[in-house]
């Protein structure tokens, strides 16, 4: 299974969130200014999928602010509840489905709420690796 790290920078402590998850909920982290280089200070928009993203200052708030409303829409799922995938099956003339246990989900995004609170009152720098 894909994953995609977060934590706090040049820290061990590591938040994982599912890759199908993520692409699920992608279009709405583009909402946020980010960083693809700290040492250029190279903007850009949401997350970088295959390498790294760094959130800082306001737009932690932004990025905390939408994983907690996923975590709200979430929190009316069924126990196990099901996504549409991006992958699309010809044998089956329809997109493939991703299961998802509620309380994975829930505690996942929790926990990556609970890492974005600290940045913020620490003032750090969230890292994220993609796949």
């Amino acid at each position: 299974m894909l994953i995609h790290d977060f934590r706090i920078l040049e820290e061990e402590e590591q938040i994982y969130i599912e890759d199908n998850l993520i692409l699920y909920i992608v279009d709405t982290l583009k909402w946020i200014d980010t960083f693809s280089s700290l040492k250029t200070n190279r903007e850009t928009k949401g997350l970088n999928y295959h390498g790294v993203t760094y959130f800082k200052g306001d737009n932690i708030k932004k990025f905390k602010k939408i994983i907690f409303y996923w975590k709200e829409l979430f929190n009316i799922a069924e126990k196990k509840f099901e996504l549409m995938g991006i992958y699309y099956s010809p044998k089956r003339k329809k997109y493939l489905k991703n299961r998802y246990s509620k309380k994975e989900v829930i505690e996942s995004l929790e926990n990556l709420i609970n890492l974005c609170d600290r940045a913020e009152k620490e003032n750090k720098i969230i890292e994220h690796r993609g796949i």
